[in-house]
């Protein structure tokens, strides 16, 4: 039996992504386990690096939520192994940020490798203040970037 997607949250204020980006990276051999392959662990790695360039793009990276005394804490995360990637794969990062109606930042993460899906992931962050108190709204100079 298939492996169903992984469903949309109920708080996103429309189904399509604000912002993607797809960038290449080659599986490392210091990222495999003793079977030769990527190991569990390192798909949110390898998703960590393109959630990064995405926010950096947009103008949302970690330094500017910084600059606006933020952070953005994962607090759930979710991967689907569809197959396994091995040391010098090239691995495709397919990375999407939706639109929310909560202080939420939502992506999505596609990892194939030459076309062949290898991983489905989410992730979901919170927005807090340098206290690490949550926000209940989002800031307006974040909203715009979020909203697409």
């Amino acid at each position: 039996m298939p492996r169903r997607s992984l469903p949309l949250p109920r708080y996103l204020s429309r189904c399509e992504p604000a912002h993607a980006l797809t960038l290449t990276q080659t599986v490392a051999f210091r990222d495999c386990d003793p079977m030769g392959v990527l190991w569990h662990g390192n798909y949110l790695a390898y998703a960590e690096v393109a959630r990064n360039a995405l926010g950096e793009r947009i103008g949302c990276g970690v330094a500017c939520l910084h600059m606006l005394g933020l952070f953005a804490p994962v607090v759930r995360s979710q991967v689907l192994h569809r197959a396994p990637a091995r040391p010098g794969d090239c691995l495709t990062i397919a990375v999407e940020l939706f639109p929310t109606r909560q202080p939420r930042l939502y992506h999505r993460y596609r990892l194939s490798v030459a076309g062949a899906p290898i991983a489905e992931i989410e992730t979901e962050q919170v927005l807090t203040n340098r206290a690490f108190t949550m926000l209940l709204v989002t800031p307006p100079e974040l909203a715009s970037i979020l909203a697409g």
